[in-house]
Formats: C-alpha cells, structure tokens, sequence
C-alpha cells in the first residue's frame, strides 16, 4: 500500500508538475535501463558528480535514484492536485511509520527535544498498559 501511494504521487507530480521537469524526469528514468558509463555520463551533465569522478555500480545506480528524487522534489509548483499530493505523501509517511505533518511542524516550532519528550510519554503510557492487562491475566 505504501508503494502505491508513493507511486500515485510519483504520477500526479510528473503528469501536472512543469513540463520541463516532466522530461528530465523521463530522461532520468530511463537511464536506469542504460549501462553504469552512461548513467555516470547524465549524472556528470545533470551536475550530479564532479567531472572526473567516478563510482562503482552500486554507487552510481544509488546516486541515479537520489537525482530522480530529488527530480520529483523540485515540482514546487503544480497547479492542479498540488495539496492531494501532500496529503498522499503525509498519510504513505503515516503507513511507512515516519512523522506526520503535525509531528514535523512540532519539531520546527518548539524542537527536537520536545518530540522526543511527547515519544517517551507515549512509549511510558504503552509499557505502563501492557503492564497492568498483563498482571490482569495472571491474576
């Protein structure tokens, strides 16, 4: 389900995102099917990796994916399903077991310290639960 979610964000992003990017996007994805020496050839021109450098396959298939995410990042400016695709990409988060929106905008107004401080009380009120049904059941 995560997958499909991301991937129907994916979608929305390319299909009415800018054109441009659209078709870097397109570029950039089908270099997966290309051999390493062109992937590092784009990723050279894309200004991915400095001229010269070079990676091991792995390497460069990793930075290849980086640069399509970060491809797919740069659609700021959709017109048309712009805020379905946040809430998509919030509720794939919410499934994957990272942050919420909510928990981010926490963290960047009040900090780090406080969203672990509101983790450990709900990881407290867990344990403290499974306790008490636990000695309920032996007793």
């Amino acid at each position: 389900d995560i997958a499909r979610f991301r991937g129907l964000s994916r979608y929305l992003r390319k299909t009415y995102g800018p054109e441009e990017i659209s078709n870097a996007i397109d570029h950039a994805e089908g270099l997966r099917s290309m051999d390493t020496a062109s992937q590092l050839a784009s990723l050279r021109d894309a200004g991915r990796l400095q001229q010269g450098s070079t990676l091991t396959p792995e390497d460069t298939r990793a930075e290849l994916e980086s640069y399509i995410d970060s491809l797919y990042e740069d659609i700021k400016n959709m017109t048309q399903y712009g805020e379905f695709v946040k809430y998509i990409d919030n509720y794939a988060n919410i499934l994957a077991g990272k942050q919420s929106m909510a928990d981010r905008g926490l963290e960047y107004t009040a900090g780090r310290s406080s969203l672990n401080a509101g983790n450990r009380l709900v990881s407290a009120f867990a344990r403290s639960f499974f306790a008490v049904h636990k000695t309920a059941d032996t007793e």
